[in-house]
């Protein structure tokens, strides 16, 4: 195992063990606010995660921009992992849904239930998309024209941010 993933597999397990009973003791703590910026900023956690490699073995600066960030990643061959958060968020967002509908046994609201079928759908296109999107880029040093990918990252990682929103939000109502 190499030296960074020594480093680095401590550090998840510590953060999910920390996330489940920070999660429960904040939300009565603190209330849903408190529970909603923690639970968005260990979904970041994990997305950041995700780009980490990518972001590392092509030596590029990190940032908000999702265009400099690819461009950095295709110049050092790296655009098919860099491109693969697609598939990790939708993923991760499938999983929050499908985690919350069987812990509750119920979505007890209307809104909520519109939101998680529109974003389970989204999520399942987005994973097939991303799948089969990485294998063609595959063939590719460097991929000539992002194209649509860059959008697709972009309202992949909304529409996860915004599925760990609707699930606290919905554990609220269950509370």
């Amino acid at each position: 195992m190499s030296g960074f993933l020594r480093i680095l597999l401590p550090f998840w397990a510590v953060a999910v063990t920390v996330s489940v009973v920070s999660f429960q003791w904040c939300k009565s703590r603190f209330g849903v606010g408190v529970h909603c910026v923690l639970r968005a900023a260990l979904w970041a956690l994990g997305m950041f995660v995700a780009l980490l490699p990518a972001m590392h073995a092509s030596h590029a600066e990190y940032g908000f921009s999702l265009a400099d960030m690819a461009s950095a990643a295709n110049g050092a061959g790296f655009y098919r992992d860099f491109f693969f958060i697609t598939v990790v968020c939708s993923i991760v967002g499938l999983s929050s849904i499908f985690d919350h509908i069987f812990m509750k046994h119920s979505v007890s609201t209307d809104w909520s239930r519109l939101v998680f079928g529109l974003l389970g759908i989204y999520f399942v296109v987005a994973a097939i998309y991303g799948v089969n999107r990485f294998g063609e880029i595959a063939s590719f040093k460097t991929v000539p024209s992002f194209g649509n990918d860059l959008s697709i990252i972009k309202y992949t990682l909304w529409a996860g941010l915004l599925a760990e929103i609707t699930v606290v939000l919905g554990n609220a109502r269950h509370t």
